[in-house]
């Protein structure tokens, strides 16, 4: 007998994640389909979660995990099957903060719509993701929407750092609350060097303040880095922000934030390619999916690959 498995963060977005969990549970409970609901209580104990079920589902060939949390949940579970050489298929339901996952590839959808997709049609689609390579560690990871060195990742450090205040958080949340940190982090801008290979071409880029490897053309719960990425391509997009100095940010951040256009060639870059190494010698900030990663030199090759999803 295959089960229906659903992984909760029920404190995502400040609560909204018991919100969705109810609603996905009392449809479940219409249609009659009988479900495992397991909590998460921690950071990274999706992951444990995520084991607990390949332990279980080991004897039965499909499985269905309903996922309940924000992109971090998601990458966590996602990165966890793909390690283990499973494919089972996901079902996600958003309730965190930033949702770029949900905003590139069901933007429209509702609790109900996206579990008829398993109820009823039955309908699977396969989603273009990134897996990823470590030289430095030897560890193997995935990313679904972005991989993000400098300027981004100092930005998410800025939103968990935000003061505890439960009011205070509850309103500084998703696009808004990146929004207010991008400008706290101006004024902190890292300078690094990069060196890329692209298919097997070179490239030197100097004087980075970010640089992103994306699969989604959103960052920080909805913002629009580059008109040049389309999801559905299947490809990885690289894109950088260089050369920038004090005079230039105020001009820089209108573009993008404001009239969303991209900004002059002498501070944007981009290329895009089937399998990208990215090297960056000095110790810097990053984040994928959202989620902040240790302060490290980067030594990574990213190449494509692929999950299936009910959306």
């Amino acid at each position: 007998m295959n089960h229906l498995y659903i992984i909760a963060n029920i404190q995502a977005g400040s609560g909204n994640g018991a919100d969705v969990l109810n609603q996905a549970q009392d449809y479940l409970r219409k249609f009659r389909a009988p479900f495992i609901t397991l909590t998460t209580e921690y950071k990274g104990h999706s992951i444990e979660l995520t084991q607990q079920i390949l332990a279980k589902a080991e004897q039965r060939t499909l499985d269905t995990i309903i996922v309940v949390g924000g992109d971090g949940t998601l990458h966590e579970v996602v990165a966890t099957l793909k390690k283990a050489k499973q494919t089972i298929p996901i079902i996600y339901l958003a309730a965190g903060t930033g949702n770029d996952f949900k905003r590139t590839w069901s933007p429209n959808a509702s609790v109900e719509s996206t579990l008829q997709q398993y109820l009823i049609h039955k309908n699977i689609t396969t989603v273009p993701i990134f897996e990823s390579y470590n030289h430095l560690t030897k560890n193997t990871d995935v990313v679904l929407n972005s991989l993000g060195f400098g300027f981004d990742g100092k930005v998410i450090y800025e939103v968990n750092t935000m003061p505890q205040d439960a009011f205070f958080r509850q309103f500084l949340n998703g696009k808004f609350a990146y929004l207010v940190n991008v400008f706290k982090a101006v004024s902190k801008l890292d300078h690094f060097d990069v060196q890329l290979t692209v298919d097997n071409q070179t490239i030197q880029l100097e004087d980075c303040q970010l640089i992103s490897l994306m699969n989604s053309p959103y960052l920080g719960g909805g913002i629009q880095l580059s008109n040049d990425i389309k999801a559905d391509e299947k490809i990885i997009n690289v894109v950088a922000i260089k050369n920038v100095k004090p005079i230039n940010l105020l001009k820089l951040m209108w573009q993008i934030l404001v009239s969303k256009t991209t900004p002059t060639a002498e501070h944007y870059f981009y290329t895009k390619g089937e399998k990208v190494t990215i090297q960056i010698e000095e110790p810097i900030l990053s984040q994928v999916d959202g989620e902040l990663l240790n302060k490290d030199q980067a030594h990574l090759t990213l190449t494509l690959t692929e999950y299936p999803f009910y959306l």
